[in-house]
């Protein structure tokens, strides 16, 4: 097993097993990863678990400089690599009672500010009928300092903490503000070493392209402020060269073969071309053509680099809901496009996917007139940034068998409106994408 075998059974989409847990257990025995290991929850004179206790653990290492923590309750004690036992005998598991994972996934929404679904992955394993084991897997903290805030007992008051040397220690107000400091300090080196390292390079970094291509869309697009933005891009892992004909050549007004990105539901206007790249705009059909666009395709000279940005009410209905059917299908395309595009010159890329203006959106169970429940925008989110590996994005006759990647992606984007899984099937029993089942022959 490898580091990254190890993340994916603690933060990927497949269940938390007895068989995959031991290879947890082997792997942190024989590697010292940093894996905390307790037998239970801390917990109040009631029984219940207690919050403060659970939740300085989170902060501690979100707000600390590591990244990849690992707690796992349910363990009798550290596993000691010169021991003899197998890893089977540590497994006791915990009390379930009040420590369901939908327990521990709203204890710590509701308490751990700023925002960090994202960060945080909570699986659980059931033992029998009142014992478990859970595994929390805590990345890199992006927006420290975290801090802990209960509603529902306001007089704890704010507090924050920190993990160094195996101690989660609380930072009082002097602390608190010695740590914000260093922080401002820190991101000014980074930002000087990227500024240094891009200026060598002469080549702008993801965030500076999203940046620069967000700000066109409001002029590109139909009133992204009320329709709402969805930006999904793709960026080579390392550095490429793609002519001029491979980006007009993906680009062409075509339906059929593996990629599929002009398609018989859209108006697609000429292509347009500045300096720094190509794009395509579409409207809908059935709305003027002399609209502005509902979505936009980009394709960045020399780098390839791919960027879709559609309004997440692409048929301008006034309905503010989230169609995960459709925005998988946009992952998945893109993605395609580029495996095509980048053909024999990398494998890696960097999947991002964003969102703007999307405050007043919700997050229907199912879609269309057959919504039975909706969720609300959580209220903050970041960018979901993935790697992907394109040899696992499938072409051809297998075109629409949606890759476990743009299933991951989707399944943050959940979290972002306060679910920990997806409210709806995104394929058929086929794996095949439903949304291309409800347009078949036409996208």
């Amino acid at each position: 097993m490898t580091r990254q075998d190890f993340e994916d059974i603690l933060t990927g989409p497949q269940d938390l097993t007895l068989e995959n847990l031991q290879n947890v257990l082997e792997y942190s025995r024989r590697e010292k990863t940093s894996v905390e290991y307790k037998v239970e929850f801390e917990r109040e004179q009631n029984g219940k678990v207690n919050l403060l206790d659970f939740c300085k653990l989170m902060l501690g290492f979100l707000n600390a400089d590591v990244s990849g923590c690992v707690v796992i309750y349910g363990i009798t004690r550290e596993i000691d690599s010169s021991t003899s036992e197998p890893v089977s005998s540590f497994v006791q598991g915990h009390m379930i009672s009040g420590a369901r994972r939908e327990d521990l996934v709203g204890y710590i929404r509701l308490r751990i500010w700023p925002r960090h679904a994202h960060l945080i992955h909570i699986k659980q394993l059931p033992i029998n009928d009142e014992k478990a084991v859970t595994s929390i897997y805590v990345g890199k903290g992006t927006s420290k300092p975290y801090l802990y805030y209960d509603p529902d007992n306001p007089s704890v008051g704010v507090r924050s903490f920190i993990r160094g040397s195996g101690v989660t220690s609380e930072m009082r107000a002097p602390e608190l503000h010695e740590f914000i400091q260093s922080l401002g300090t820190k991101e000014a080196e980074t930002g000087e070493r990227a500024t240094t390292t891009r200026a060598a390079r002469k080549e702008p970094d993801w965030k500076t392209i999203l940046r620069e291509n967000l700000e066109q869309m409001s002029s590109v697009l139909k009133e992204p402020k009320e329709f709402g933005l969805c930006t999904i891009a793709v960026f080579a892992e390392t550095q490429i060269s793609v002519s001029d004909d491979e980006i007009k050549n993906i680009l062409q007004p075509t339906r059929g073969g593996n990629v599929r990105p002009m398609e018989e539901l859209w108006y697609c206007e000429p292509l347009k071309t500045t300096q720094k790249w190509y794009r395509r705009i579409f409207v809908p059909r059935g709305l003027e053509k002399e609209m502005k666009a509902v979505w936009a395709l980009t394709c960045y000279r020399g780098t390839g680099t791919l960027i879709v940005n559609n309004l997440i009410d692409e048929f301008l209905k006034g309905e503010k809901c989230l169609n995960d059917w459709h925005l998988s299908y946009q992952i998945q395309r893109l993605l395609q496009m580029a495996r095509v595009l980048y053909a024999d010159k990398t494998q890696k890329v960097k999947i991002v996917l964003d969102f703007a203006h999307i405050d007043r959106f919700v997050y229907p169970k199912y879609w269309g007139h057959l919504t039975e429940k909706t969720y609300p925008y959580a209220g903050e989110h970041e960018p979901i940034v993935r790697e992907v590996n394109l040899d696992d994005i499938l072409l051809g006759a297998q075109v629409d068998i949606l890759a476990p990647a743009v299933v991951e992606a989707i399944k943050e984007v959940a979290k972002i409106f306060g679910l920990d899984d997806l409210p709806n099937d995104l394929v058929d029993k086929n794996n095949e994408m439903l949304y291309v089942q409800t347009f078949k022959g036409q996208r």
